[in-house]
């Protein structure tokens, strides 16, 4: 009995001991891809501080994109914190992987906590789009793919100019907001946004993955000082729009 105990234990402890070595080798794999991610996107283009890989070959129309990244962080009052980082992500498992969530139905994601990378969900270049997951319910007209990488660079710049524990204890709908407003580089219409917001619209919600009311209340606050000065004593969101619905008028 005591021999077939011990040819047990040699049995067991020979497959255990490889597997042991497979989990710790797959744990030293995920975190050396968290920390760089390039060699699962091979394809490369560059523009200023603007470093985009893909794990698919890029098309010519990614230089447009590119500059129309740029054109909509100009208007960001934050310092530069480059060189940024974007990867663009046509298979969605790696959304999973390195936006470390079960929902793969995001635009963009940035690990602010650790590296600043970005990642961008998958994308038709040529038409400077994202293509959306079916759960989408409203329209990209305002969110091309460009808007989707400069929004996501405004929250590199926040967390550098802030600081992670600063930037985590930053209201959303200033952080968010502000976000939208760098990255939608003035295409974006307070009135009827305000009358979309008095009326109740869904579009209003940012639970469905709109920051429009956020902006909204962004565009008010910065008319009395810029966004630095906001976070530093962040005014409560429902005051400022009450604010302007009580005024009627826009931004």
């Amino acid at each position: 009995m005591g021999s077939h105990r011990l040819i047990m234990r040699l049995v067991l402890r020979w497959l255990v001991r490889p597997l042991g070595w497979l989990a710790v080798g797959g744990l030293v794999a995920a975190v050396a891809l968290t920390l760089w991610p390039a060699p699962l996107f091979p394809y490369e283009a560059r523009r200023g501080d603007i470093v985009l890989r893909s794990d698919r070959p890029l098309s010519a129309g990614i230089s447009a994109v590119l500059a129309d990244v740029e054109r909509r962080i100009a208007t960001s009052d934050l310092p530069a914190a480059g060189p940024y980082r974007v990867y663009l992500c046509n298979e969605t498992w790696k959304l999973h992987l390195f936006g470390r969530t079960l929902s793969a139905g995001f635009g963009g994601i940035t690990d602010v906590w650790l590296t600043a990378n970005i990642f961008i969900r998958p994308a038709d270049i040529d038409r400077n789009a994202v293509i959306p997951p079916p759960t989408w319910r409203f329209s990209l007209e305002d969110r091309p793919l460009s808007y989707f990488i400069a929004q996501e660079i405004t929250h590199v710049q926040q967390v550098a100019a802030l600081g992670r524990w600063r930037y985590a204890r930053t209201p959303d709908w200033l952080v968010e907001g502000y976000a939208d407003h760098v990255a939608k580089a003035g295409e974006f219409d307070a009135v009827a946004n305000l009358r979309m917001l008095r009326d109740g619209a869904g579009e209003l919600d940012p639970r469905l993955g709109l920051y429009r009311r956020y902006q909204l209340a962004v565009e008010a606050a910065l008319q009395h000082g810029d966004w630095l000065s906001l976070v530093t004593s962040p005014p409560e969101e429902a005051d400022v729009l009450r604010s302007l619905l009580d005024a009627g008028n826009d931004p």
